[in-house]
């Protein structure tokens, strides 16, 4: 019956309807998961942009003494090269965008993984991806976000793997304003309690109109930074120049120095 069916003019054209209907379809699943692809990398080479022109403008509004540090140590995802990396091709598209935001001078290779580690670093802390790191050099300053104090942290509401010894000094860059307002007060007590008495502190905080955007990150205003952390002093501000602030009217990255005092914040 099947046969017969199938050897009729009516089911040939159904088969070749059948087949054309499931080539389209694999033509148009295969489209999707290419701009899918593409649309993914665009968003990790404009993430990884972003982060080394804040780190450029971090370094440029700096103190002197400050701006050394930040140089030769880095903050965190981001620190100077070693020289011992391996370099297995240049990334051009990245270069290209670092280029055209930044300034010329910029270059951006692929690096093998396991060279970005020093011999003898407990590498569990950092996990090796399959994917291919980068390094990005420039003749301004290097790249990197270094950790503060002898432990370093990047501290957050519940995450584990936190050193256990308390720290002399921290780095908190991203990590306030990520948190609303409401657990704000939490995470500072969280960040207190695992720094040592007259801790020094490097604050980054953003300013914008909260009305017009929603975080993170979150605007932190002066008022805010004074009750959290009392004697804050400000050190430098600076403006970001970029469409997805100047469309709600401007943001200012503000840099922040304190001392922890032996107590928690004040509870209102």
């Amino acid at each position: 019956m099947l046969q017969r069916y199938f050897g009729s003019m009516a089911g040939r054209l159904f088969l070749l309807l059948l087949l054309g209907v499931m080539g389209s379809a694999s033509i148009a699943l295969g489209m999707a998961d290419v701009r899918r692809q593409a649309d993914l990398r665009r968003i990790r080479l404009e993430r990884i942009s972003d982060r080394v022109q804040d780190f450029i403008s971090l370094v440029n509004s700096a103190p002197a003494p400050l701006r050394m540090e930040l140089i030769s140590r880095g903050i965190t995802g981001l620190r100077p090269a070693s020289g011992a990396e391996k370099i297995e091709k240049a990334d051009t598209e990245l270069t290209q965008r670092l280029n055209s935001r930044i300034g010329p001078g910029i270059r951006a290779d692929h690096v093998i993984p396991w060279t970005c580690f020093p011999q003898g670093a407990d590498r569990r802390i950092h996990p090796l991806q399959r994917r291919q790191r980068r390094h990005v050099s420039g003749g301004e300053c290097g790249s990197s976000i270094g950790r503060g104090g002898q432990e370093g942290l990047r501290t957050g509401l519940g995450q584990r793997g936190l050193a256990r010894q308390q720290a002399c000094a921290a780095l908190d860059r991203g990590a306030l304003v990520a948190f609303p307002k409401s657990t704000r007060r939490r995470y500072v007590r969280h960040l207190m309690a695992r720094l040592i008495a007259d801790a020094a502190l490097l604050l980054v905080t953003i300013e914008y109109d909260s009305l017009r955007r929603t975080g993170p990150p979150f605007p932190v205003f002066p008022q805010e930074v004074a009750d959290l952390f009392p004697g804050a002093v400000e050190r430098a501000r600076h403006q970001l120049r970029r469409p997805r602030w100047d469309a709600v009217g401007g943001a200012e990255v503000v840099l922040w120095t304190a001392r922890i005092v032996n107590a928690s914040p004040t509870t209102t």
